[in-house]
């Protein structure tokens, strides 16, 4: 009787696999089962700190709720973790422009953008947070290089004239790498 108590207690004293806590708060996030989510991922990362999966989700589930200041930290250490990962490096550029810190988030930015080179999305949304801060020559180099990754882009290509307006750099609107074909309806 006391070794079948020892093998209970063992196992509920026992931490857990990292990857079956995860997998399991996954599943409650997905039933929209958030808490109790967030407590299987904080267990995941008592049994395994550095568990890219339990910080990652965490993070993004933070995200998610606007709490920001919360979700930071996680998405940092994930970044730390999986320096590759572009999905923990915008959603940990996002989380900090919403916390008003544009150079950081710019920063984990560049380092998603070094991951996908050629993001048109990406480059639109470090496109407008450089002009925000001041950044005009920025602005209009990466408005030049997303142009040349999509330059049907008529959306781009407005980006990119107002960018090098504010850089007054008026050669480069003529001589733009790209103008969407219908530019005669413009």
């Amino acid at each position: 009787m006391s070794a079948i108590l020892s093998v209970v207690l063992f196992l509920l004293l026992a931490p857990q696999d990292p990857a079956e806590l995860s997998g399991r708060a996954q599943t409650l996030a997905q039933q929209k089962r958030f808490e109790e989510a967030e407590k299987l991922w904080r267990e995941a990362l008592a049994a395994s700190p550095g568990f890219f999966p339990a910080l990652f989700n965490l993070g993004y589930l933070k995200s998610q709720q606007g709490k920001y200041d919360e979700a930071a930290p996680l998405l940092e250490q994930a970044a730390r973790v999986d320096p590759r990962d572009f999905n923990t490096r915008y959603l940990l550029g996002q989380a900090l422009s919403n916390l008003g810190r544009r150079e950081d988030a710019l920063r984990a930015w560049r380092a998603a953008l070094a991951v996908q080179p050629a993001n048109p999305r990406l480059m639109q949304i470090m496109i407008v947070e450089y002009e925000q801060g001041r950044y005009f020559r920025e602005a209009a180099d990466l408005a030049r290089r997303a142009l040349q990754t999509r330059p049907d882009d008529a959306n781009l290509y407005f980006l990119a004239i107002h960018a090098y307006q504010n850089a007054r750099d008026f050669k480069s609107i003529c001589s733009s790498p790209g103008r969407p074909k219908n530019r005669a309806n413009i």
